[in-house]
């Protein structure tokens, strides 16, 4: 029997087994990305692991539209997508925001939205 051959869930127990040494761990599969390139059928596993949950900012769409391609859509269960404003100094966070700021707040949140329906939608 070679490492090629090993059935789904094996080579799941093997990747846990390596990748999360402690129980609890949750779902950042980190270091798992490696293992499937030892075989196809490595690689069903380990992509149905790490874009069953996945997490990326309005700065990550563009490698996000890239990686999730149409034969993985099927594999992502939930995303969690955090949108970033631009920070304020501390003095500023005292403040009500301005119009302006407010304006531009709303501009980056809804161009985030957008594109991130966009993502979901092809």
């Amino acid at each position: 029997m070679s490492i090629k051959s090993l059935t789904p869930e094996i080579i799941w127990c093997i990747c846990r087994y390596v990748c999360f040494p402690e129980e609890g761990y949750g779902y950042e599969y980190k270091g798992l990305a490696p293992f499937s390139t030892i075989s196809r059928s490595w690689q069903a596993v380990v992509e149905e692991a790490t874009f069953a949950h996945l997490s990326f900012t309005q700065h990550g769409l563009a490698d996000a539209r890239r990686i999730i391609t149409p034969a993985r859509q099927h594999l992502v269960s939930s995303i969690k997508f955090h949108i970033q404003l631009n920070s304020y100094d501390e003095s500023a966070r005292l403040q009500i925001e301005t119009q302006e700021e407010q304006e531009q707040n709303s501009s980056i949140f809804t161009k985030a939205v957008q594109d991130a329906f966009h993502l979901i939608k092809s």
